[in-house]
């Protein structure tokens, strides 16, 4: 068995790279649901619905995602984001700013409760960020990113760093 395959078409205010409008998106995006493991959609997304359901319809599971490049919301408002994304699709997504260490630990504390309310996945970016990447895991996040080349997010590790980490961690056997 392989990865499993995870695919995105990220608009540009999310950090993605796509150019067209968002009917292509939508687009792509639904044409795509049969190959794939799962999907990453944006809970700002105004058609993430129609995604969502014809992703279940197929067995594709869903992530739904919440990008934040300027700041690290306050704890509040995170499990807000989540329980949102957790009504929507099978798991909740944030990734945020941090401008300190405290911001980081606001990122931890909330994946941690969160995790109670379902499958959800938290990170911080940025240099300041990058460890939660590793340690998340450890308070509930069922998910990390890391990179195959150029990372794609600020504080993106390479894979093989994340998983000397999560090894290191017990979190994953190798």
């Amino acid at each position: 068995m392989g990865l499993p395959i995870i695919i995105t078409c990220r608009k540009k205010e999310e950090g993605g790279e796509f150019k067209g409008g968002e009917v292509d998106r939508k687009k792509i995006m639904m044409d795509i649901l049969d190959k794939v493991d799962m999907i990453d959609v944006e809970l700002s997304s105004t058609w993430i619905d129609e995604v969502v359901e014809k992703a279940r319809e197929i067995g594709t599971r869903t992530i739904v995602s919440y990008h934040n490049f300027v700041e690290t919301p306050t704890l509040d408002e995170m499990m807000n984001i989540f329980k949102k994304e957790l009504e929507k699709g099978d798991v909740g997504k944030i990734a945020v700013m941090p401008h300190n260490k405290e911001d980081t630990l606001i990122t931890i504390h909330a994946v941690c409760r969160a995790s109670h309310m379902g499958s959800v996945c938290a990170m911080s970016m940025g240099e300041i960020g990058a460890p939660t990447r590793i340690i998340a895991p450890l308070y509930g996040s069922v998910l990390t990113y890391g990179s195959l080349g150029k990372g794609t997010a600020p504080g993106q590790y390479p894979v093989r760093t994340l998983r000397e980490g999560l090894k290191i961690l017990g979190l994953k056997s190798e």
